[in-house]
């Protein structure tokens, strides 16, 4: 499988294959590219800068895109049968329709006190289609497509934020 992982600097792309003694490392790099995802030309570029050795074997790839390419919301609602009545005012009255044409909204589930909230990710259409569009160009399989958020070592890294060092 090839992982890629948009970073403010760049690119972290790792290769590896499963064995029975688990997950085996085969390749790691980093490419430090400029473009994003907005550049339908951004995941040829990485792979070109980047020498793939298991391309014949496996054609999964997993993409996380970095936090800076998303915008996090959230919207309170307050009875669960009411939740889609909710989420299609809120995308009519506030998102609007100019917002909702360009992105993709993704709604989680959250607890909050007697509210129920729900946290709003919303990816820009043009970067998951130039993804899934590159991906199927250059022979991909497209399994695990997320936002760096949701690594729990990127959260803890945003929260502490003063106190951890650079190194991290």
């Amino acid at each position: 499988m090839f992982s890629i992982s948009q970073t403010s600097r760049g690119f972290f792309c790792l290769e590896w294959s499963s064995t029975e003694d688990g997950p085996k490392i085969i390749s790691l790099d980093h490419i430090k590219i400029k473009n994003n995802f907005l550049e339908k030309s951004t995941l040829k570029k990485i792979i070109t800068n980047y020498n793939l050795s298991i391309k014949d074997e496996s054609n999964s790839l997993a993409v996380t895109i970095n936090i800076d390419n998303v915008l996090i919301s959230s919207v309170d609602t307050f009875q669960d049968k009411e939740n889609d009545k909710i989420i299609s005012w809120y995308e009519s009255n506030i998102m609007g329709k100019d917002f909702c044409d360009n992105y993709y909204n993704y709604y989680y589930p959250m607890s909050c006190s007697d509210k129920s909230r729900f946290l709003i990710v919303s990816l820009p259409k043009k970067i998951k289609n130039n993804i899934i569009d590159s991906s199927n160009q250059l022979g991909f399989n497209i399994i695990y497509l997320s936002i760096d958020i949701f690594s729990a070592a990127v959260l803890v890294q945003h929260i502490y934020r003063s106190v951890i060092s650079d190194k991290y």
